[in-house]
């Protein structure tokens, strides 16, 4: 049964607001001019976006056991030193077919379209490898650790655009830089 509980600690389900956020604003956007979203296909985004997100932090909890296992108090919304790999909740095994798992999900978004697909992909690899992993690991670096995120917030927002088939937008992207 702690098995189920650590699989939403893995994929850090709390941290994903600031995510969905941009996405939800882009939607909402979108649907105030166009009737034409398709349920299925926001359905199919959602699940290739939490695909995404999961994928990066499992990957971030994977790669950080060491720093993690130091770490003695709670940092934004999770107590590192009891994160689900260190606590047993997970298994490094476990935690490695999670991150195969979910890194093929998220490439569901080439059912949306292609366009959708790729930027998935693109923020998928951006807001896993490159955020998590040397040589990049941008997490390490303060500026790239904000980069990241930017960027990442800044495709989902575009991303809800895409799903209206009929027309691509700017707007959101323009609106979603400071």
């Amino acid at each position: 049964m702690d098995k189920f509980k650590g699989i939403p600690k893995l994929a850090r389900i709390t941290s994903w607001s600031p995510y969905l956020l941009p996405f939800s604003i882009g939607i909402a956007y979108g649907c105030s001019f166009y009737s034409n979203l398709n349920p299925i296909d926001l359905l199919i985004a959602l699940i290739a976006i939490s695909s995404s997100l999961s994928f990066g932090f499992g990957l971030n909890f994977y790669t950080d056991q060491d720093v993690d296992r130091l770490h003695d108090g709670k940092l934004k919304d999770i107590d590192l030193g009891k994160q689900p790999i260190l606590s047993g909740l997970v298994s490094e095994k476990e935690a490695v077919s999670f991150c195969k798992l979910t890194f093929v999900m998220s490439f569901l978004g080439f059912f949306v379209n292609i366009i959708f697909g790729i930027l998935i992909a693109l923020n998928t690899v951006v807001l896993g490898i490159v955020y998590s992993l040397p040589p990049f690991r941008f997490k390490a670096k303060p500026v790239g650790d904000v980069a990241i995120n930017v960027i990442s917030g800044s495709i989902l927002l575009f991303l809800a655009g895409i799903i209206f088939k009929e027309y691509i937008s700017w707007i959101p992207l323009y609106f979603s830089h400071p």
